[in-house]
C-alpha cells in the first residue's frame, strides 16, 4: 500500500495519469511529417523511445493519432500492465499542450507552454496545481522539476527528487548513460521528426500472422455504433498490443498477448474489456496453436478463415468472442459477439446477445474525416431512432390518456343520470309526502269545522220547540253539504308552468360550470294540478309526459345558442309549480352567471 501511495503522488506531480483529452483544434492537426519541437518541445523527440527511474517507474512514450495525441505511460517494475496512462495533446495556440486527467486528488486539468530550449512548463489548474517543468537533462535523463508560479510566470525552478528522473533504457532494459543524444538534445535546436517506430522487433521467428503487417501503422475507423476509434499496434519482445484509443486521444482500452511456444497459439493477457477470466484462448485460425474446438464454440456464428485471429473469453457476468480478420480491400476489421449469463450459467449453444463489427484503415487526413463523418451520419440516424420511439411512446402515452378519459366521462355521464332519476324518484316522494301532509291536515280541518257546525245546531235546536227542531237542523246539514261540494267545483285547476335546464361542457377561461335554461313554460294543467290533497290517477304521469315532450327541443336550442355540447341528456332538470311555493322556485331558476345562456321556447 505505501508503494501505492508514492506511485500515485510521484504519478500525480509528474502528470502520469488517466486521461480524457480535449479535440485539438484543426490548426493543430499535424500529419506525422509536420511535428516538430516548436509544437511538441522535447516530446517530439520522446515518442516512440522509453525512460526508466532507478526509483520508481518506467515510462514510456508513443503516439495514438501522429501529430495530435501523445500517449505516455507509467509501468511498475516487472509489470507490463500500465500502472497509469496520460496523454498530451496540442492546445489552442501553437507552442501550447493540454494535459487533462483523473489522479488520486481528483480530475485535474494542466497548460504546457514550450520553452526556447524544448523544455515544456505545466501549470496545474484546480486546488491543489502541482506545477512541473518537463526537462531533459544533460545526461539524457527526463526529469520533472517542481516549479513555484508567481503572477502567472515561473518564480523558482528546483531540482528534481529521487523518483523524478527518467533515465535511457538501452535494449537489455536497463538504464545506461545517453550523454551525447541528451547533450545534442539540449544544445541543438529540434528539427522536424517523423513518426516514430515501433519498439525493436522481436525475432522473426515469433509471427503474430496477418498483424505483423500492420505493426507501426496508424489506423482510423469505426464501430457499427458509430464511435470513431484509432487504433496502433505495436510489439514489445514477444507480446503484441493493440492500443485502441478515442479520436480526441483518449484510451479505450488494449489487447496485449504473448507468444507461446506452439506457432498460432497466444496467451491473451489483456482485452479492450479490461481483465479476462477464464476460458480464454488465442489462436490464429488454421495454425498449429489452433484448438481442436474452443472453449467458447458454438456461440459464435461468423465465418472464422484461415488467418483470422480469434480471442475469446469470459468477462463477468458474460462471455464474448472476438475475430480479427483482414479485410478485402487489405485494412483491418473485427466481428464480436457475447452473451450474459443468466443466474450464473451460461445460455445454451448458439444463443448471441449481443453482436458488433467494426473496420480500421491507415490514418491519412481522408480516412480520418470519413470515420469523424461516419460517426456524425451514425449518430443523426440514431438520433432520429430515438426521437421516433419518443414519438410513438408519446402517441400511445396520448391513446392510453384518452381511452382513460372516455372511460371516466362515460363514468361520469352513467353517474349523472343514475343520479338525476333517483334525484327525479326523491322529488316525487317528497311531493307525495307534501300532498299526503296536505290532505290529513284538510281532513283535520274538515273535522273541526264540522264538529263546531254540530254544536251550533244543536245549541240552536235545543232553544226551539220540539216541533220545529228537526225541520230546523235538516236544512243545515243540507246547506253545509251543498256549501262544500260547491267550492270544490267553483276552484279551477292551475296551469301547469315549468322552467328546464341542463348542464353545457366547459370551456379554458370558464369562471363556472355553465348551464342552459329555458323561460317560464306555461301548459293546461292536469286534472287537480294545483289543489290539496291527491292528484287524480295519471295526472302526475300527464304533466312530466309534459315536461318530457319538451326534452329534445331544449336541447337542440341550447346546442345552437351556446355552441356547446351538453354535459349529458341525463343531466336534464325542470322546476314546476305543483307544490305550494313552486313559483318562488321558478323564480329562483335563471341564468345567473355569464356563462350560462338562456333559450325561449
Amino acid at each position: 500500500m505505501a508503494d501505492f501511495i508514492r506511485a500515485a503522488a510521484v504519478a500525480a506531480l509528474c502528470g502520469a495519469l488517466l486521461v480524457a483529452a480535449p479535440v485539438p483544434t484543426g490548426a493543430q492537426t499535424r500529419s506525422s511529417a509536420q511535428i516538430d519541437a516548436a509544437t511538441w518541445g522535447l516530446y517530439a523527440r520522446l515518442a516512440g523511445s522509453e525512460r526508466q527511474s532507478p526509483e520508481s517507474f518506467r515510462v514510456r512514450w508513443h503516439w495514438s493519432a501522429p501529430g495530435r495525441a501523445l500517449v505516455e505511460e507509467y509501468f511498475k517494475p516487472g509489470n507490463d500492465k500500465p500502472v497509469q496512462t496520460g496523454t498530451i495533446t496540442l492546445g489552442a495556440s501553437a507552442g501550447t499542450l493540454v494535459l487533462k486527467a483523473s489522479t488520486f486528488v481528483g480530475d485535474k486539468v494542466w497548460n504546457g507552454t514550450v520553452q526556447p530550449d524544448g523544455s515544456v512548463v505545466f501549470v496545474g489548474t484546480g486546488l491543489l496545481k502541482f506545477h512541473y517543468k518537463a526537462v531533459l537533462a544533460s545526461d539524457g535523463a527526463y526529469e520533472l522539476r517542481p516549479v513555484k508560479m508567481r503572477n502567472g510566470a515561473v518564480a523558482s525552478v528546483a531540482e528534481p527528487g529521487q523518483f523524478n528522473r527518467y533515465l535511457a533504457v538501452d535494449q537489455a532494459g536497463s538504464p545506461a548513460a545517453a550523454s551525447s543524444v541528451a547533450t545534442a538534445a539540449q544544445t541543438a535546436p529540434m528539427a522536424a521528426t517523423p513518426t516514430a517506430s515501433p519498439a525493436a522487433a522481436p525475432p522473426a521467428s515469433v509471427s503474430f500472422g496477418f498483424l505483423d503487417n500492420y505493426v507501426g501503422r496508424p489506423m482510423v475507423g469505426n464501430s457499427a455504433s458509430g464511435i470513431t476509434f484509432t487504433l496502433s499496434i505495436r510489439r514489445e519482445g514477444d507480446t503484441l498490443v493493440i492500443d485502441r484509443g478515442l479520436i480526441d486521444g483518449r484510451g479505450y482500452g488494449r489487447i496485449v498477448l504473448r507468444a507461446t511456444a506452439v506457432p498460432g497459439a497466444f496467451e491473451l493477457v489483456e482485452m479492450w474489456d479490461g481483465d479476462v477470466g477464464g476460458n480464454r484462448s488465442a489462436y490464429l485460425v488454421g495454425s498449429p496453436g489452433a484448438p481442436v474446438s474452443s472453449p467458447l464454440d458454438g456461440y459464435y456464428a461468423d465465418p472464422r478463415n484461415p488467418g483470422d485471429l480469434v480471442l475469446s473469453y469470459d468477462v463477468s457476468g458474460g462471455y464474448v468472442v472476438l475475430n480479427l480478420h483482414p479485410t478485402e480491400t487489405g485494412n483491418l476489421g473485427y466481428h464480436r459477439n457475447g452473451g450474459n449469463r443468466r443466474f450464473g450459467i451460461r445460455g445454451k449453444i448458439g444463443d448471441i446477445d449481443y453482436a458488433d463489427v467494426g473496420w480500421f484503415s491507415p490514418t491519412t487526413d481522408k480516412t480520418i474525416a470519413d470515420a469523424e463523418a461516419f460517426t456524425q451520419s451514425e449518430s443523426r440516424r440514431q438520433e432520429e431512432m430515438r426521437r421516433e420511439e419518443a414519438r410513438d411512446r408519446a402517441e400511445q402515452q396520448s391513446n392510453a390518456q384518452a381511452a382513460l378519459y372516455n372511460t371516466l366521462q362515460q363514468a361520469v355521464a352513467v353517474a349523472t343520470e343514475n343520479e338525476a332519476r333517483s334525484r327525479a324518484a326523491l322529488d316525487a316522494t317528497l311531493e307525495q309526502a307534501a300532498r299526503q301532509a296536505a290532505y290529513e291536515q284538510q281532513t283535520r280541518n274538515d273535522r273541526v269545522y264540522s264538529g263546531q257546525d254540530v254544536q251550533s245546531t244543536r245549541a240552536t235546536t235545543e232553544h226551539q220547540p220540539d216541533g220545529q227542531k228537526t225541520i230546523a237542523s235538516e236544512p243545515a246539514a243540507s246547506a253545509k253539504t251543498s256549501a262544500t261540494a260547491d267550492q270544490q267545483a267553483a276552484t279551477p285547476d292551475k296551469s301547469l308552468r315549468f322552467v328546464l335546464s341542463i348542464g353545457l361542457q366547459p370551456r379554458a377561461g370558464d369562471s363556472v360550470n355553465p348551464t342552459c335554461y329555458s323561460n317560464v313554460i306555461t301548459r293546461a294543467g292536469p286534472p287537480g294540478w294545483g289543489q290539496r290533497g291527491f292528484l287524480p290517477p295519471g295526472s302526475a304521469q300527464a304533466a312530466q309526459a309534459e315536461v318530457q315532450g319538451m326534452k329534445s327541443r331544449f336541447i337542440a336550442a341550447c346546442r345552437a345558442a351556446s355552441g356547446r355540447e351538453v354535459t349529458s341528456e341525463g343531466d336534464f332538470h325542470w322546476t314546476w309549480n305543483e307544490l305550494r311555493d313552486g313559483e318562488a322556485r321558478i323564480a329562483n331558476t335563471h341564468a345567473q352567471y355569464r356563462e350560462d345562456v338562456t333559450v325561449s321556447l
